[in-house]
């Protein structure tokens, strides 16, 4: 049993972090429409997060002065 505990706190960790991912993004979708458009077009029909984090890097959310986009800090 000591062996898995490691084990379920990298598992939780991961869900808390998609849970705020996905709280974000909404946030983002409500607060910033144009934009997250603009990040949800893509050749590949994939997801709007496979471009935030371009976007929060050199793009509009990275010159953006709101204190929920300050805060997030992507997991790499």
């Amino acid at each position: 049993m000591t062996n898995y505990i490691g084990l379920i706190i990298i598992i939780l960790l991961l869900i808390l972090q998609n849970c705020y991912d996905l709280s974000l993004g909404k946030y983002l979708a409500q607060h910033y429409p144009n934009e997250w458009q603009k990040l949800t077009q893509n050749s590949l029909d994939g997801t709007a997060h496979a471009n935030l984090a371009a976007s929060f890097e050199n793009g509009f959310f990275a010159t953006i002065d709101d204190s929920k986009v300050t805060v997030f800090k992507p997991l790499k």
